[in-house]
């Protein structure tokens, strides 16, 4: 089944958290990119050779959800789950994320797809916010942001 699950031991029993949401998954470069300038042409113009990449960093997924407080399992991701994953993020947590009817499975760091938990994605969770807005006839749901780092 398609979807995003997260699991620690010490959150929910130990049982899998779905999220109810959508998933960003990104690095980027640890090192400035600039041009090394290998020596100066004739018309007085720098010839730039390359550039320094450096290092990358270790990739950050983001999950964007909803949680709705009149319909929902308790499974699902809540505010609740949110604090003690925040709580317990020393503690070993894991993703589990597919898409598309095939279930395709988003790679770990070293660029393996995860089959089930034994070798899920792992990851730290680095920050959160939720909100939510009594005003609205949409009051009930309440809208929250993870921020986790993949750990090797």
């Amino acid at each position: 089944m398609a979807g995003i699950w997260i699991k620690n031991a010490n959150v929910n029993g130990g049982n899998a958290i779905y999220v109810n949401g959508s998933f960003t998954y990104a690095s980027k470069s640890m090192a400035k990119i600039e041009p090394v300038i290998a020596k100066t042409a004739a018309d007085g113009k720098p010839d730039i050779d390359e550039a320094s990449l450096g290092g990358i960093e270790n990739p950050t997924i983001t999950l964007t959800g909803v949680f709705d407080t009149n319909n929902y399992d308790s499974n699902d991701m809540s505010p609740v789950y949110i604090i003690q994953l925040w709580r317990e993020r020393t503690a070993d947590t894991y993703l589990m994320i597919t898409v598309g009817e095939s279930d395709y499975s988003m790679p770990d760091y070293n660029g393996t797809q995860p089959t089930d938990w034994s070798n899920a994605i792992k990851v730290v969770l680095t920050g959160f916010e939720f909100s939510g807005d009594q005003t609205s006839v949409k009051s009930h749901l309440i809208r929250y942001r993870l921020t986790f780092r993949i750990t090797k």
